[in-house]
């Protein structure tokens, strides 16, 4: 007979994992929230990402054009320096920071549909790192959840901490985020604000 004891000890953390959906063929599938306490991560110090490009499709959809603006403005903040944003037909070689439908995106076999509208995908890449989206704003919440993991802040519209630290983490292994519902939002005020609202991954009206 099978006791609680024995199972309890034959019931690895890979095993969790596994049962609550959270690691699947070598990927890490994360709710929003534990984004920012992703420990599998390794550091570039602030020196190096100085070096680092912002790339783009040829044809970048106005989502994948936000996104990196917003990515270049946050890390100017933190590094205080501007990163170069390119499309990809430009890019040559160096670190990278890969936004939306790349065909660095598609050499690595990426899915989208399993990200369906706001999803986000984090691809770790010996250039750089992939961040792939959703068909809706998939990419943009992606490069929020970076800045998140950056220890930056947006607690009101007016009120962001920018962490000024000495290095930035980027991930180690894949990871997955899949909003587990679909139409999110509060009647806090400050959901008017539609930074405010990217940031924290609300719907709009139009969503």
């Amino acid at each position: 007979m099978r006791t609680m004891a024995d199972s309890h000890k034959k019931f690895s953390r890979r095993d969790f994992l596994r049962s609550s959906g959270l690691f699947t063929a070598g990927v890490m599938l994360l709710p929003p929230s534990a984004l920012a306490q992703l420990q599998d991560v390794h550091e570039v110090s602030v020196g190096r990402a100085w070096r680092y490009t912002i790339v783009l499709p040829n044809q970048p959809d106005a989502i994948e054009q936000q996104a990196a603006e917003q990515l270049q403005s946050y890390l100017l903040k933190e590094l205080g320096r501007s990163l170069a944003i390119m499309r990809e037909g430009a890019y040559r070689s160096g670190p990278a920071f890969f936004l939306g439908k790349t065909q660095r995106a598609r050499a690595q076999h990426i899915s989208l549909e399993p990200l369906q509208r706001d999803g986000f995908a984090y691809h770790p890449v010996p250039q750089g790192l992939i961040v792939a989206g959703g068909t809706n704003k998939g990419v943009l919440y992606g490069v929020y959840g970076l800045l998140e993991l950056w220890k930056f802040r947006m607690y009101t519209s007016t009120a962001v901490v920018i962490p000024h630290a000495k290095s930035i983490a980027l991930p180690k292994t894949p990871v997955v985020v899949v909003p587990p519902v679909h139409y999110r939002t509060t009647s806090y005020q400050d959901t008017l604000a539609p930074q405010y609202m990217a940031w924290h991954r609300l719907s709009s009206q139009e969503d």
